[in-house]
């Protein structure tokens, strides 16, 4: 595999895991915070639906621009801080599942 080279002769950037997921969990930890304040003046519409779609839409249009400026390394690290936050996800209904599990009565 060959690395391009810019016009200085140095290695083209990259871009940076840890930028890559610092700026995604802000874009989409953000947007839910946004949104959250946003949410009651949409009551008319699919409000809950914008409420969960609008942040990975904010993440989406930050991968294409990194991916325009070909920092593939900055675009794995918005994907790890999408992981990252499914799987927080996950992890709450699993224990909430778990404590209704164990509460006298069923769901």
């Amino acid at each position: 595999m060959t690395q391009q080279n810019d016009a200085d002769g140095h290695p083209a950037p990259r871009g940076s895991l840890s930028k890559g997921t610092g700026l995604g969990l802000l874009a989409l930890l953000g947007g839910h915070l946004v949104m959250w304040g946003v949410l009651p003046s949409l009551q008319p519409y699919s409000a809950f639906m914008t409420f969960l779609v609008a942040p990975w839409i904010l993440l989406a249009a930050i991968a294409a621009h990194f991916l325009r400026r070909q920092e593939p390394r900055t675009v794995a690290g918005l994907l790890i801080a999408a992981g990252i936050l499914v799987g927080v996800v996950v992890l709450l209904i699993g224990i909430l599942a778990l404590m209704l599990a164990q509460s006298p009565g069923h769901f």
